[in-house]
């Protein structure tokens, strides 16, 4: 299902670029969720898949699939901890489709107060002289958390916490280490740093 996401999401971005291409990449994604729609439960997956799916294709059936999560959301605080509902919940929040106003709304107070709670304990998650965190992984998937935060209510306290992680990350700890790895994958790196950088006028 993370293909389909992918898929969905490329063919949304590149349609001002090409649009025939981008409705080719489309209609794959649709034929792929088709096929896996039948073998797979409602997961976290599948709900990125969808929204993908239906910011880029705007169908009913795509919106009404995504409803029926709506219960889960409304009954789960936890659900933020799998990444892939958190990124489905950021493209259903940033569709131009027409949603479901209390959907979103439980979206953005779920996602509000996740930042709240980091933002009073990033002083416990960074030290530059102790190890106090659960290791890089950890606090990057933090930093995704509080990005998505900020995007809903921007907040200079979140900038500035997130300056604070990448500082860490990049070498202000405890061995002066920096954990930006020179090979393999360094995706949660470059978003941390390009959603600095498109901070940097606000402050």
């Amino acid at each position: 299902m993370c293909y389909v996401a992918v898929m969905a999401k490329f063919s949304y971005l590149y349609q001002k670029y090409d649009v025939q291409y981008a409705t080719q990449c489309l209609q794959h994604a649709s034929s792929v969720y088709t096929k896996l729609m039948s073998t797979s439960g409602r997961d976290a997956e599948k709900f990125m898949a969808l929204t993908e799916l239906y910011r880029a294709a705007g169908l009913y059936t795509y919106r009404n699939q995504i409803l029926e999560y709506k219960d889960f959301f409304e009954d789960n605080t936890s659900y933020l901890e799998e990444t892939a509902y958190l990124y489905g919940s950021m493209t259903y929040l940033a569709t131009r489709q027409p949603v479901d106003v209390d959907l979103c709304t439980v979206f953005m107070e779920s996602i509000r107060n996740r930042g709240e709670e980091l933002a009073k304990r990033s002083h416990n998650m960074i030290d530059a002289v102790m190890n106090v965190n659960n290791g890089t992984e950890d606090l990057l998937k933090r930093a995704e958390e509080l990005s998505c935060a900020n995007y809903v209510l921007y907040s200079y306290q979140y900038t500035e916490i997130l300056e604070d992680f990448l500082h860490y990350l990049m070498g202000r700890n405890r061995d002066s280490v920096s954990y930006y790895p020179e090979e393999g994958d360094a995706a949660d790196y470059l978003l941390l740093i390009a959603q600095q950088v498109s901070l940097a006028d606000r402050h």
